[in-house]
């Protein structure tokens, strides 16, 4: 199915568009009847416009605006059915589109078969009126098929949109937490084998000595003699350097000289 769509063009429309396809024939099936339905609109547009130039009464202006009646009523169903075959939906859905367009050809050969001598008259028989409502009953059925079909596409392609949002959001913020942690984890080992302190400065391995003088905190300073008061005479001088002569020794210079 992969090579087939990536071959034709269709396929490739209907994938980039719609989405992947069940089946090769529910395109082609899809396609081919939009498309006819298109040119049968666009024929029966041209038809009438050209019929409005023939005798209104002549047998040849009947006959071309009988081909534009049909043209125009086989022509907007299929274009309808074309759209609920290409849509992937319930089939139920295409079986009511089908319904409908079955009971609008019904109708459209009642028109062939009525008109012109039983279509609009003022002498009876008319059919006109029991073949406009037997269409219309078709058409009906076909157009709401093809809402539906439209309408569930839509809220299918919507979920399916925000499904993928979330799941994207959830394998981003997953992502983004196992990153988080994982840088995380890398500062911290960095910071934990680095030598540094506050401003990236290389930190020195030093000690710091504290003194306990929490014993002399209570020594009373007022009793200790007041040594940058006290005057010190010559005599005074003499005899400390008596004392350290005495104390250490004529090896030892003295202080006082």
């Amino acid at each position: 199915m992969s090579e087939a769509t990536d071959s034709n063009q269709l396929l490739r429309y209907y994938r980039r568009y719609i989405g992947d396809p069940d089946r090769t024939v529910d395109v082609y099936a899809g396609f081919g009847l939009f498309f006819v339905g298109l040119v049968a609109g666009a024929v029966s547009v041209v038809v009438f416009l050209y019929s409005a130039t023939l005798p209104a009464a002549s047998s040849s202006s009947y006959a071309i605006r009988e081909v534009a009646g049909v043209a125009s009523a086989v022509g907007f169903p299929a274009l309808l059915l074309g759209i609920v075959v290409l849509l992937p939906v319930d089939k139920r859905m295409l079986y009511v589109a089908a319904a409908g367009s079955v009971i609008d050809l019904v109708a459209v050969g009642l028109f062939v078969w009525a008109y012109p001598q039983d279509w609009n008259v003022t002498v009876p028989p008319d059919y006109s009126a029991q073949v406009i409502a037997l269409y219309s009953v078709g058409i009906a059925l076909v157009v709401a098929a093809t809402g539906a079909a439209l309408v569930a596409h839509r809220v299918e392609r919507a979920v399916d949109e925000t499904g993928e949002a979330e799941a994207t959001e959830a394998d981003a913020e997953e992502t983004e937490t196992v990153s988080d942690e994982q840088v995380r984890s890398d500062i911290d080992s960095a910071l934990d084998d680095a030598e540094l302190s506050w401003g990236g400065v290389s930190r020195t391995e030093t000690r710091r000595l504290n003194l306990d003088t929490s014993a002399i905190d209570d020594i009373d300073s007022e009793n200790l003699p007041d040594s940058g008061s006290r005057s010190r005479s010559p005599a005074d001088s003499r005899c400390r350097c008596r004392r350290w002569r005495s104390c250490r020794g004529s090896a030892v210079a003295s202080p006082c000289g």
